[in-house]
Protein backbone atom coordinates (compact mmCIF):
# COMPACT_ATOMS: atom_id res chain seq x y z
CA UNK A 1 0.00 0.00 0.00
CA UNK A 2 1.32 3.35 -1.22
CA UNK A 3 1.81 6.11 2.26
CA UNK A 4 1.24 9.54 0.88
CA UNK A 5 3.56 11.88 2.52
CA UNK A 6 1.61 15.28 2.03
CA UNK A 7 4.51 18.00 3.03
CA UNK A 8 4.63 21.62 3.04
CA UNK A 9 7.45 24.39 3.56
CA UNK A 10 7.93 24.44 7.30
CA UNK A 11 7.24 20.68 8.30
CA UNK A 12 8.76 19.13 11.25
CA UNK A 13 11.69 16.51 10.60
CA UNK A 14 10.86 14.15 13.10
CA UNK A 15 7.02 14.05 12.32
CA UNK A 16 8.01 12.80 8.67
CA UNK A 17 11.02 10.62 8.87
CA UNK A 18 10.71 8.79 11.55
CA UNK A 19 7.15 7.16 10.68
CA UNK A 20 8.62 6.69 7.07
CA UNK A 21 11.68 4.93 8.62
CA UNK A 22 9.07 2.27 9.82
CA UNK A 23 7.16 2.45 6.55
CA UNK A 24 10.28 1.63 4.71
CA UNK A 25 11.37 -1.27 6.96
CA UNK A 26 8.25 -3.05 5.67
CA UNK A 27 8.96 -2.90 2.47
CA UNK A 28 6.92 -5.48 0.94
CA UNK A 29 4.01 -3.75 2.64
CA UNK A 30 4.01 0.18 1.95
CA UNK A 31 5.57 2.56 -0.53
CA UNK A 32 6.27 5.61 0.58
CA UNK A 33 6.17 8.73 -1.63
CA UNK A 34 5.93 12.17 -0.97
CA UNK A 35 3.69 14.89 -2.64
CA UNK A 36 3.31 18.30 -2.01
CA UNK A 37 0.86 20.90 -3.70
CA UNK A 38 3.22 21.83 -6.50
CA UNK A 39 5.51 19.29 -6.69
CA UNK A 40 9.13 19.81 -6.49
CA UNK A 41 11.29 20.81 -3.64
CA UNK A 42 9.90 21.04 -0.48
CA UNK A 43 11.94 22.41 3.05
CA UNK A 44 11.70 21.09 6.55
CA UNK A 45 11.73 23.37 9.68
CA UNK A 46 15.33 22.16 9.71
CA UNK A 47 16.14 22.94 6.02
CA UNK A 48 16.17 19.14 4.77
CA UNK A 49 14.64 19.18 1.68
CA UNK A 50 12.67 16.58 -0.44
CA UNK A 51 11.91 15.94 -3.75
CA UNK A 52 7.92 15.45 -3.82
CA UNK A 53 5.56 14.86 -6.96
CA UNK A 54 2.90 17.04 -7.32
CA UNK A 55 -0.58 16.57 -5.64
CA UNK A 56 -2.51 16.43 -9.03
CA UNK A 57 -0.72 13.46 -9.43
CA UNK A 58 -2.69 11.55 -6.59
CA UNK A 59 -5.89 13.24 -6.98
CA UNK A 60 -5.69 11.65 -10.55
CA UNK A 61 -4.75 8.44 -9.29
CA UNK A 62 -7.08 8.44 -6.06
CA UNK A 63 -10.20 6.39 -6.79
CA UNK A 64 -7.92 3.52 -8.11
CA UNK A 65 -5.02 3.43 -5.59
CA UNK A 66 -5.21 1.96 -2.35
CA UNK A 67 -3.31 4.28 0.10
CA UNK A 68 -2.68 6.02 3.43
CA UNK A 69 -3.05 9.84 3.61
CA UNK A 70 0.11 10.62 6.00
CA UNK A 71 -0.17 14.45 7.06
CA UNK A 72 2.77 15.82 9.50
CA UNK A 73 2.44 18.67 11.68
CA UNK A 74 5.36 21.67 12.35
CA UNK A 75 5.13 25.44 11.77
CA UNK A 76 4.12 25.66 7.85
CA UNK A 77 0.46 24.31 9.43
CA UNK A 78 -0.43 27.42 10.95
CA UNK A 79 -0.46 29.39 7.89
CA UNK A 80 -2.08 26.52 5.76
CA UNK A 81 -5.40 26.44 8.32
CA UNK A 82 -6.06 29.46 7.06
CA UNK A 83 -5.62 27.92 2.67
CA UNK A 84 -9.51 26.78 2.15
CA UNK A 85 -8.03 25.63 -1.14
CA UNK A 86 -5.43 23.68 0.54
CA UNK A 87 -8.07 22.03 3.23
CA UNK A 88 -10.31 21.39 0.43
CA UNK A 89 -7.19 19.15 -1.16
CA UNK A 90 -6.74 17.43 2.26
CA UNK A 91 -10.64 16.71 2.13
CA UNK A 92 -10.55 14.96 -1.37
CA UNK A 93 -7.39 13.07 -0.90
CA UNK A 94 -8.69 11.71 2.93
CA UNK A 95 -11.86 10.83 1.25
CA UNK A 96 -10.34 8.04 -1.43
CA UNK A 97 -7.75 7.23 1.47
CA UNK A 98 -7.99 3.87 2.88
CA UNK A 99 -6.62 5.30 6.12
CA UNK A 100 -5.39 8.83 7.45
CA UNK A 101 -3.03 8.71 9.76
CA UNK A 102 -1.59 12.61 11.28
CA UNK A 103 1.23 13.54 13.50
CA UNK A 104 1.16 16.15 15.91
CA UNK A 105 -0.45 19.53 14.48
CA UNK A 106 -0.98 17.54 11.12
CA UNK A 107 -4.02 16.89 12.78
CA UNK A 108 -5.03 20.66 13.47
CA UNK A 109 -4.31 20.94 9.93
CA UNK A 110 -6.62 17.81 8.89
CA UNK A 111 -9.19 18.87 11.47
CA UNK A 112 -10.08 21.80 9.54
CA UNK A 113 -11.30 19.77 6.76
CA UNK A 114 -14.68 18.73 8.60
CA UNK A 115 -13.89 15.28 8.33
CA UNK A 116 -12.80 15.20 12.47
CA UNK A 117 -16.26 16.83 13.46
CA UNK A 118 -17.39 15.15 16.55
CA UNK A 119 -14.33 12.21 16.39
CA UNK A 120 -12.25 12.40 19.41
CA UNK A 121 -8.59 13.11 18.19
CA UNK A 122 -5.20 14.15 19.67
CA UNK A 123 -2.34 16.70 18.47
CA UNK A 124 1.10 18.26 20.10
CA UNK A 125 0.14 18.82 23.26
CA UNK A 126 2.11 22.44 23.44
CA UNK A 127 -0.16 23.17 20.64
CA UNK A 128 -3.31 21.82 22.03
CA UNK A 129 -4.83 25.15 23.29
CA UNK A 130 -4.69 26.43 19.46
CA UNK A 131 -5.54 23.19 17.64
CA UNK A 132 -8.76 23.43 19.81
CA UNK A 133 -9.57 26.63 18.64
CA UNK A 134 -8.73 25.98 15.17
CA UNK A 135 -11.63 23.26 15.43
CA UNK A 136 -13.93 22.89 18.56
CA UNK A 137 -16.27 20.58 16.83
CA UNK A 138 -13.82 18.16 17.18
CA UNK A 139 -12.94 15.92 20.76
CA UNK A 140 -9.66 16.86 21.25
CA UNK A 141 -8.15 14.81 23.88
CA UNK A 142 -5.16 16.54 25.78
CA UNK A 143 -3.47 13.16 27.24
CA UNK A 144 -3.94 10.57 24.55
CA UNK A 145 -0.88 9.73 22.55
CA UNK A 146 -2.73 8.56 19.61
CA UNK A 147 -6.03 7.78 18.99
CA UNK A 148 -8.26 6.14 16.37
CA UNK A 149 -11.79 7.29 14.64
CA UNK A 150 -12.62 5.02 12.12
CA UNK A 151 -10.17 5.26 9.59
CA UNK A 152 -8.23 8.61 10.90
CA UNK A 153 -5.48 7.87 13.44
CA UNK A 154 -4.31 10.76 15.44
CA UNK A 155 -1.07 11.16 17.48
Amino acid sequence: MQVSTILFDDFETLDVFGPVEVFGRLADHFNPEFYSLSGGLVTSRHNVKVDTKPVSDLLSAALKLKYILFIPGGQGVRKLVNDPEYIEMLRQLATSAEYVFTVCTGSTLFAKTGLLDGKSATSNKRAMEWTKSVNPKVEWVDKARWIRADNIYTS
